[in-house]
Formats: C-alpha cells, sequence, structure tokens
C-alpha cells in the first residue's frame, strides 16, 4: 500500500519519497518506527525503531536515510 494515513510523513527526500513515523506497521514491525516510502521506493524500508533511535543515529552523524539498503 502506497499511502496510509497511520504513516505520517516529517521528511520529504524528494521525488514523492517521505521518511515517516509508521503507526501501522505490519506483523514483523512496531507501531512508531521509522520508514522510507514513496514512488521510488519498491518496498517499504525500515529506518529505525522509533523517533529517538531516529534522531540519535541522525545526530552521531550516520547515514540513516540509507538504512535498509543492502549494502
Amino acid at each position: 500500500m502506497y499511502t496510509n494515513p497511520y504513516r505520517i510523513p516529517f521528511l520529504s527526500t524528494g521525488g514523492g519519497n517521505f521518511i515517516a513515523i509508521d503507526y501501522a506497521p505490519g506483523n514483523k514491525g512496531q507501531s512508531g518506527q521509522i520508514i522510507a516510502f514513496g514512488a521510488d521506493e519498491i518496498k517499504i524500508r525500515f529506518i529505525a525503531e522509533n523517533m529517538q533511535d531516529f534522531l540519535k543515529q541522525f545526530i552521531e552523524g550516520k547515514d540513516v536515510l540509507n538504512n535498509g539498503f543492502d549494502k
């Protein structure tokens, strides 16, 4: 599902892609997790467990926006 009213975007990465708080996760997720979704995302990518984890990684200079990509 491309959109969901329980995904709250807080950052646009451009081109119709977003980083969002997910309040309607699938079976393997947890409410409040941070995800990436949008026009260029083939599937929803897990970014961080929660906003605190996202901000911690961001402040530490980690490339948190690329989480979920195979390296």
